[in-house]
């Protein structure tokens, strides 16, 4: 027959006030994360699961910014947004171009960027350009 093996487990509220040696593992059963200890912080330090780390990349809409100038500084991690014109948009991210249609006829429609805190901008020929955050700022 195999062997069982359980690690301590309890509510977010009980993960949070307990300290636990350094390299024990506990769960947080509220919300199926594990959490490793290291005897000193309590609560532990948490693991983020997959659904944590995609919900955190998401851009945050209710902060998004309009109307931009170029070159746009990025305030923060996020999403650069625009629709792009069929001849002569151009986009660059720290000056390395990241669409360019030049005088040919290129794809019109809506085009997302990440950009990351600090990225510079530059762009010509778009409409809308736009910026949200990450929901995770």
């Amino acid at each position: 027959m195999s062997k069982q093996w359980q690690i301590r487990r309890g509510t977010s509220a009980e993960n949070n006030g307990f300290t636990g040696a350094q390299g024990e593992i506990t769960m947080d059963t509220d919300k199926n994360q594990i959490r490793l200890h290291d005897g000193i912080t309590q609560g532990g330090i948490r693991f983020l699961g997959l659904s944590d780390v995609l919900t955190a990349l998401m851009p945050d809409y209710s902060r998004m910014q309009t109307e931009l100038t170029s070159p746009f500084t990025a305030p923060l991690d996020g999403w650069f947004f625009c629709n792009l014109n069929n001849q002569g948009t151009h986009i660059s991210v720290n000056d390395v171009l990241v669409i360019d249609h030049g005088d040919d006829s290129g794809n019109e429609g809506p085009t997302t960027i990440p950009v990351s805190k600090g990225d510079i901008v530059t762009f010509g020929n778009t409409f809308s350009p736009r910026f949200a955050p990450c929901k995770g700022n």
